[in-house]
């Protein structure tokens, strides 16, 4: 350290590089916590976290594809069901493609397989209200 520069809160033997945006302490590069060009300590970046202060610190995120594929699979078995089911199962499987993918890595597959299932089953839908219209009539 030189005489007249600003150390670290958490390391006085290093060089502050920035100011924390919340509380002003000075961080050197090691303790720089960067969030969508705002910068912030450790503590207030846990502190942000806990508190739910820091908009912009994602700790979950909704998982569509496990949504569109839960209901187009429930929807299989309880058939009457999947009049309401399938087209929400390709609702959340199309917002699914529109979303961020998971922290933890997913790929598409879920949301194509979701897609199929639901088609199909508006597909047996279909078939069977044309059936009941064609036994009517004849």
């Amino acid at each position: 350290m030189v005489e007249g520069e600003a150390s670290c809160f958490y390391h006085p033997q290093k060089k502050a590089v920035r100011p924390c945006d919340s509380c002003g302490r000075f961080l050197c590069a090691l303790c720089d916590c960067e969030l969508q060009g705002e910068h912030f300590c450790p503590g207030c970046l846990e502190t942000g976290s806990k508190k739910g202060k820091i908009k912009s610190l994602e700790k979950e995120r909704m998982r569509y594809d496990k949504i569109a594929l839960s209901l187009a699979v429930v929807s299989m078995p309880l058939f009457f069901l999947a009049i309401i089911s399938a087209p929400l199962a390709i609702y959340f499987a199309i917002r699914s493609f529109r979303v961020p993918s998971s922290i933890v890595g997913s790929t598409k597959v879920r949301s194509l397989i979701a897609l199929v299932l639901a088609g199909a089953l508006l597909a047996g839908w279909g078939l069977w209200v044309l059936f009941l219209v064609k036994n009517s009539n004849g």
